[in-house]
Protein backbone atom coordinates (compact mmCIF):
# COMPACT_ATOMS: atom_id res chain seq x y z
CA UNK A 1 0.00 0.00 0.00
CA UNK A 2 1.11 3.56 -0.69
CA UNK A 3 0.22 6.54 1.49
CA UNK A 4 0.88 10.26 1.77
CA UNK A 5 0.78 12.83 4.55
CA UNK A 6 -2.47 14.26 3.21
CA UNK A 7 -4.54 11.08 3.15
CA UNK A 8 -3.89 7.34 2.87
CA UNK A 9 -4.60 5.87 -0.56
CA UNK A 10 -4.36 2.47 -2.18
CA UNK A 11 -2.07 1.59 -5.04
CA UNK A 12 -3.34 3.02 -8.33
CA UNK A 13 -5.00 5.84 -6.33
CA UNK A 14 -4.58 9.61 -6.63
CA UNK A 15 -3.93 12.27 -4.00
CA UNK A 16 -3.49 16.03 -4.21
CA UNK A 17 -0.40 17.50 -2.53
CA UNK A 18 1.11 20.97 -2.47
CA UNK A 19 4.61 22.00 -3.38
CA UNK A 20 6.63 22.51 -0.21
CA UNK A 21 4.92 19.62 1.58
CA UNK A 22 6.70 16.47 2.71
CA UNK A 23 5.01 13.31 1.46
CA UNK A 24 5.57 9.94 3.15
CA UNK A 25 5.45 7.11 0.61
CA UNK A 26 5.08 3.67 2.20
CA UNK A 27 5.02 0.16 0.74
CA UNK A 28 4.26 -3.21 2.28
CA UNK A 29 6.13 -6.15 0.73
CA UNK A 30 4.36 -9.50 1.14
CA UNK A 31 4.89 -13.01 -0.15
CA UNK A 32 2.11 -14.53 -2.27
CA UNK A 33 -0.01 -11.43 -2.61
CA UNK A 34 -2.09 -9.28 -0.28
CA UNK A 35 -2.53 -11.87 2.48
CA UNK A 36 0.99 -13.32 2.43
CA UNK A 37 3.78 -13.11 4.99
CA UNK A 38 5.83 -9.90 5.23
CA UNK A 39 9.27 -9.96 3.65
CA UNK A 40 12.00 -8.16 5.64
CA UNK A 41 15.46 -6.93 4.60
CA UNK A 42 14.60 -6.23 0.97
CA UNK A 43 15.47 -3.05 -0.92
CA UNK A 44 12.63 -0.93 -2.33
CA UNK A 45 13.38 1.81 -4.85
CA UNK A 46 11.08 4.84 -5.12
CA UNK A 47 10.91 6.69 -8.44
CA UNK A 48 9.32 9.77 -9.88
CA UNK A 49 8.39 7.95 -13.05
CA UNK A 50 7.04 11.06 -14.79
CA UNK A 51 10.40 12.85 -14.61
CA UNK A 52 12.58 9.70 -14.53
CA UNK A 53 14.12 10.50 -11.13
CA UNK A 54 15.11 8.21 -8.27
CA UNK A 55 13.61 9.67 -5.08
CA UNK A 56 15.23 7.27 -2.64
CA UNK A 57 15.61 3.71 -1.34
CA UNK A 58 14.64 1.94 1.85
CA UNK A 59 14.91 -1.57 3.30
CA UNK A 60 11.81 -3.39 4.50
CA UNK A 61 11.53 -3.93 8.26
CA UNK A 62 10.32 -7.07 10.05
CA UNK A 63 6.77 -6.17 9.03
CA UNK A 64 7.78 -5.89 5.37
CA UNK A 65 7.36 -2.10 5.39
CA UNK A 66 9.64 0.40 3.65
CA UNK A 67 9.11 4.13 3.27
CA UNK A 68 10.70 7.43 2.29
CA UNK A 69 9.90 11.05 3.05
CA UNK A 70 9.90 13.19 -0.09
CA UNK A 71 9.86 16.98 0.25
CA UNK A 72 8.38 18.46 -2.92
CA UNK A 73 10.39 21.53 -3.88
CA UNK A 74 8.70 24.83 -4.72
CA UNK A 75 10.22 24.59 -8.20
CA UNK A 76 8.76 21.14 -8.91
CA UNK A 77 6.52 21.06 -12.03
CA UNK A 78 2.81 21.32 -11.35
CA UNK A 79 0.39 18.64 -12.47
CA UNK A 80 0.13 14.84 -12.31
CA UNK A 81 3.27 12.94 -11.27
CA UNK A 82 3.39 9.15 -11.31
CA UNK A 83 5.36 7.63 -8.43
CA UNK A 84 6.36 3.96 -8.40
CA UNK A 85 7.86 1.75 -5.74
CA UNK A 86 9.90 -1.06 -7.26
CA UNK A 87 11.11 -4.35 -5.78
CA UNK A 88 13.55 -5.97 -8.18
CA UNK A 89 13.07 -9.47 -6.79
CA UNK A 90 15.36 -11.90 -4.96
CA UNK A 91 16.20 -15.16 -6.76
CA UNK A 92 17.75 -16.74 -3.68
CA UNK A 93 14.43 -16.35 -1.83
CA UNK A 94 12.41 -17.15 -4.95
CA UNK A 95 10.80 -13.69 -4.87
CA UNK A 96 9.71 -12.23 -8.19
CA UNK A 97 9.92 -8.48 -8.98
CA UNK A 98 6.89 -6.26 -8.28
CA UNK A 99 5.89 -2.62 -8.62
CA UNK A 100 3.19 -0.38 -7.20
CA UNK A 101 2.11 3.07 -8.40
CA UNK A 102 0.46 6.16 -7.02
CA UNK A 103 -0.54 9.29 -8.92
CA UNK A 104 0.23 12.53 -7.08
CA UNK A 105 -1.42 15.68 -8.38
CA UNK A 106 1.06 18.44 -7.52
CA UNK A 107 -0.52 21.86 -6.95
CA UNK A 108 0.62 25.29 -5.84
CA UNK A 109 -0.53 26.64 -2.50
CA UNK A 110 -2.41 29.93 -2.69
CA UNK A 111 -2.76 32.97 -0.46
CA UNK A 112 -5.44 35.66 -0.21
CA UNK A 113 -4.60 39.13 1.15
CA UNK A 114 -7.57 41.36 2.00
CA UNK A 115 -7.95 45.11 2.25
CA UNK A 116 -11.38 46.26 3.40
CA UNK A 117 -13.40 48.95 5.15
CA UNK A 118 -13.59 48.55 8.92
CA UNK A 119 -17.12 49.86 9.58
CA UNK A 120 -19.35 49.69 11.55
CA UNK A 121 -22.09 49.49 8.93
CA UNK A 122 -25.85 49.81 9.05
CA UNK A 123 -28.39 47.61 7.21
CA UNK A 124 -28.59 48.89 3.65
CA UNK A 125 -24.98 50.08 3.58
CA UNK A 126 -22.52 48.69 1.05
CA UNK A 127 -18.86 48.10 1.72
CA UNK A 128 -15.98 47.23 -0.57
CA UNK A 129 -13.07 44.88 -0.15
CA UNK A 130 -10.03 44.23 -2.30
CA UNK A 131 -8.75 40.66 -2.48
CA UNK A 132 -5.30 39.83 -3.87
CA UNK A 133 -4.54 36.21 -4.83
CA UNK A 134 -0.98 34.81 -5.00
CA UNK A 135 0.66 31.44 -5.68
CA UNK A 136 3.49 29.75 -3.76
CA UNK A 137 6.09 32.00 -5.44
CA UNK A 138 4.11 35.16 -4.52
CA UNK A 139 3.19 35.67 -8.18
CA UNK A 140 -0.34 37.04 -8.79
CA UNK A 141 -2.95 34.59 -10.04
CA UNK A 142 -5.14 36.09 -12.76
CA UNK A 143 -8.54 35.03 -14.14
CA UNK A 144 -9.43 33.10 -10.99
CA UNK A 145 -12.79 33.24 -9.25
CA UNK A 146 -13.08 34.31 -5.61
CA UNK A 147 -16.35 33.83 -3.75
CA UNK A 148 -17.59 35.51 -0.57
CA UNK A 149 -19.67 33.47 1.87
CA UNK A 150 -21.54 34.13 5.09
CA UNK A 151 -22.05 30.67 6.55
CA UNK A 152 -23.74 28.89 3.60
CA UNK A 153 -24.97 32.04 1.86
CA UNK A 154 -23.17 33.25 -1.26
CA UNK A 155 -22.79 37.03 -0.99
CA UNK A 156 -20.68 37.85 -4.05
CA UNK A 157 -18.09 36.58 -6.48
CA UNK A 158 -15.43 38.24 -8.60
CA UNK A 159 -12.63 37.29 -11.01
CA UNK A 160 -9.05 38.40 -10.40
CA UNK A 161 -7.46 40.71 -12.97
CA UNK A 162 -3.98 40.46 -14.47
CA UNK A 163 -2.54 41.71 -11.15
CA UNK A 164 -4.36 39.00 -9.18
CA UNK A 165 -6.78 41.55 -7.70
CA UNK A 166 -10.54 41.23 -7.35
CA UNK A 167 -12.76 44.14 -6.30
CA UNK A 168 -15.87 43.04 -4.42
CA UNK A 169 -18.86 45.09 -3.23
CA UNK A 170 -21.24 43.67 -0.63
CA UNK A 171 -24.53 45.10 0.61
CA UNK A 172 -25.35 44.69 4.29
CA UNK A 173 -28.87 43.39 4.77
CA UNK A 174 -30.79 41.10 7.10
CA UNK A 175 -30.89 38.25 4.56
CA UNK A 176 -27.44 37.25 5.80
CA UNK A 177 -26.30 39.71 8.50
CA UNK A 178 -27.27 40.06 12.15
CA UNK A 179 -26.70 43.05 14.39
CA UNK A 180 -23.25 42.77 15.89
CA UNK A 181 -20.25 40.90 14.48
CA UNK A 182 -20.66 38.84 11.31
CA UNK A 183 -17.93 36.60 9.90
CA UNK A 184 -17.59 36.42 6.13
CA UNK A 185 -15.15 34.23 4.23
CA UNK A 186 -13.34 34.99 0.98
CA UNK A 187 -12.58 31.66 -0.71
CA UNK A 188 -10.46 30.48 -3.60
CA UNK A 189 -11.67 26.99 -4.42
CA UNK A 190 -9.38 24.16 -5.48
CA UNK A 191 -8.54 24.41 -9.19
CA UNK A 192 -7.15 21.14 -10.53
CA UNK A 193 -7.22 22.43 -14.11
CA UNK A 194 -4.62 25.10 -13.35
CA UNK A 195 -3.20 23.21 -10.32
CA UNK A 196 -3.97 25.67 -7.53
CA UNK A 197 -4.92 24.65 -3.99
CA UNK A 198 -7.91 25.95 -2.06
CA UNK A 199 -7.47 28.74 0.45
CA UNK A 200 -9.64 31.20 2.34
CA UNK A 201 -9.46 34.25 4.58
CA UNK A 202 -12.08 35.46 7.07
CA UNK A 203 -12.99 38.96 8.19
CA UNK A 204 -15.43 40.27 10.78
CA UNK A 205 -18.00 42.90 9.79
CA UNK A 206 -19.83 44.88 12.48
CA UNK A 207 -23.49 45.65 11.68
CA UNK A 208 -25.19 48.22 13.94
CA UNK A 209 -28.28 50.31 14.15
CA UNK A 210 -27.07 53.88 13.69
CA UNK A 211 -28.33 56.34 16.31
CA UNK A 212 -30.55 59.05 14.83
CA UNK A 213 -31.50 62.55 15.95
CA UNK A 214 -34.84 64.26 15.21
CA UNK A 215 -34.97 68.03 15.65
CA UNK A 216 -37.96 70.34 15.09
CA UNK A 217 -36.87 73.82 14.01
CA UNK A 218 -38.36 77.26 13.23
CA UNK A 219 -41.88 76.81 14.60
CA UNK A 220 -43.96 79.47 16.42
CA UNK A 221 -45.21 78.85 19.92
CA UNK A 222 -48.60 80.38 19.15
CA UNK A 223 -50.75 80.15 16.04
CA UNK A 224 -54.23 81.43 15.26
CA UNK A 225 -57.03 79.00 14.44
CA UNK A 226 -57.28 78.68 10.68
CA UNK A 227 -53.73 79.83 10.00
CA UNK A 228 -51.17 77.60 8.26
CA UNK A 229 -48.31 76.20 10.26
CA UNK A 230 -44.92 75.33 8.73
CA UNK A 231 -42.62 73.08 10.72
CA UNK A 232 -39.03 72.25 9.70
CA UNK A 233 -37.92 68.77 10.78
CA UNK A 234 -34.27 67.70 10.62
CA UNK A 235 -33.56 63.96 10.81
CA UNK A 236 -29.87 63.10 10.98
CA UNK A 237 -27.39 60.35 11.85
CA UNK A 238 -24.08 61.71 12.99
CA UNK A 239 -23.13 64.55 10.65
CA UNK A 240 -25.35 63.38 7.78
CA UNK A 241 -28.99 63.94 7.02
CA UNK A 242 -31.34 61.02 6.28
CA UNK A 243 -33.88 60.89 3.47
CA UNK A 244 -36.83 58.82 4.70
CA UNK A 245 -40.50 59.03 5.65
CA UNK A 246 -41.34 60.96 8.84
CA UNK A 247 -44.75 60.62 10.50
CA UNK A 248 -46.36 63.54 12.34
CA UNK A 249 -48.88 62.97 15.14
CA UNK A 250 -51.29 65.52 16.64
CA UNK A 251 -52.65 64.48 20.04
CA UNK A 252 -51.67 60.87 19.27
CA UNK A 253 -53.49 60.92 15.94
CA UNK A 254 -51.50 60.50 12.73
CA UNK A 255 -51.56 63.77 10.80
CA UNK A 256 -51.76 63.18 7.04
CA UNK A 257 -49.20 65.49 5.45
Amino acid sequence: MLASTTSPVSAEGEVVVQRGETVTITVHLLQNGTFGDPVPDQTIEFYDQTHNTLLGKDTTNVSGIASINWTISLSFPLGPTLINATFRGNESLFLSPSTQWILLNIVSSTQIILDYEIGPFAPGDSFCLTASLFDDSNAPISNSTLIVMSENILLASSITNSSGIALISIQCNTSWANYGENIIRVIHQEDLINFYAETEESITIDIQQIATSLKVENHPNDVLLGDSLTIDINLSAGDSGISTEVRVYVDDDLFDT
